[in-house]
């Protein structure tokens, strides 16, 4: 890997960090504010009937969208953790800045480290909320 695809690596590794991380808060606030329709005992028509089916597949369609963001998140964070694992050293911490294009990741330190082959963010500062 040249220096540059290991930069890239690095911004990738941090974007897709902080997109797995605001998937996983969207899918718990997405369930904490909607719940599955209750299934009434009885639908009197077809009507009711279908009208039930069209909320709760509006529930599920949107808690589909929010879990493909995160899937996504997480394929990604992967694919750039794989990449890197190959050039940092096991056992080796980096002391990452991100100067990507993210503005709210940009200036924040990132403490990455290959934990035996695994590409772990243990923590990060900076002036990012």
């Amino acid at each position: 890997m040249t220096a540059n695809d290991i930069e890239h690596a690095l911004e990738r590794l941090v974007e897709a960090d902080r997109a797995r991380s605001d998937a996983t808060r969207a899918i718990s606030n997405y369930q904490a504010e909607r719940t599955e329709p209750p299934a009434p005992p009885v639908f009197e028509d077809i009507r009711a009937f279908l009208a039930f089916h069209s909320v709760r597949q509006g529930y599920y369609v949107g808690l589909r969208q929010e879990e493909a963001a995160r899937f996504k998140a997480e394929e990604a964070y992967r694919q750039a953790a794989d990449s890197l694992s190959s050039v940092l050293p096991s056992g080796s911490r980096l002391f990452y800045t991100y100067e990507g294009n993210s503005v709210t990741l940009r200036g924040v330190t990132f403490v990455i480290e290959n934990q035996g082959g695994k590409i772990v963010i243990l923590n990060s500062c900076g002036p990012a909320p």
